[in-house]
Parts: C-alpha cells; structure tokens; sequence
C-alpha cells in the first residue's frame, strides 16, 4: 500500500510542477502583453482620454489574451516566436481601438 501511495504522491507533484510552470508562463506573458499595449495607449491614444477609460481598453485585451492563453498547449507558451506573434497581435488590437474610439460596450 505504502508504494501505491508513493506513486500517486508522485503523479500529484508532477501535476503541481506542470501548473506552477503553466501558472508562471501565463503570468510572464500577461506581464509583457500588458507593458506592451501600455505603452502603444502612451504613443497612440488621445491625450484626452482619461485612466479609467485607458484602463478599460487594457482590460479588455488582456481577457482577450486570457481566453487565447487558455487555448494554448504549454509548449505553445514556452514558445518565442508564439509570444511575439501574441504581442504583436494584442498591439494591433489595441491600436484599432483607438483608431475606432476606444471600449466598446457589446461583444468587443
């Protein structure tokens, strides 16, 4: 008994490291995206536009990148060029919503 026990203590550490690393990469890229759409808001977005509603787009986008984080494989997370591409597309994004005037408020 005290073997099957071992065993399922091993499996559950092996989990446990699989999400911690998930956990980190996850966090890693949310952390560059965000510095990343912040400082397109910087260069791009009307000096008009107040915090709240600068802070609102970012928000918007990063659950967008959590709903996309979800969908990838960790690999996929591990991957530069994956992480490039992501960034890339969230500057876009953010780039459009200030071309079309910000937040919207249904399904944006």
């Amino acid at each position: 008994m005290e073997q099957h026990n071992s065993k399922t203590t091993l499996k559950e550490d092996a989990v446990s490291t699989k999400r911690d690393l998930r956990d980190r990469l996850e966090f890693d890229v949310l952390e560059q995206v965000q510095n990343e759409i912040e400082e397109a808001l910087l260069l791009y977005a009307p000096s008009t536009w107040n915090d709240n509603y600068l802070d609102e787009i970012v928000k918007k986008i990063l659950d967008n990148t959590k709903m996309v984080l979800a969908a990838l494989s960790t690999s996929e997370l591990q991957s530069a060029g994956a992480l490039r591409s992501h960034i890339a597309q969230a500057v876009s994004d953010t780039k459009r919503r200030i071309h079309q005037g910000g937040v919207w408020t249904t399904n944006s």
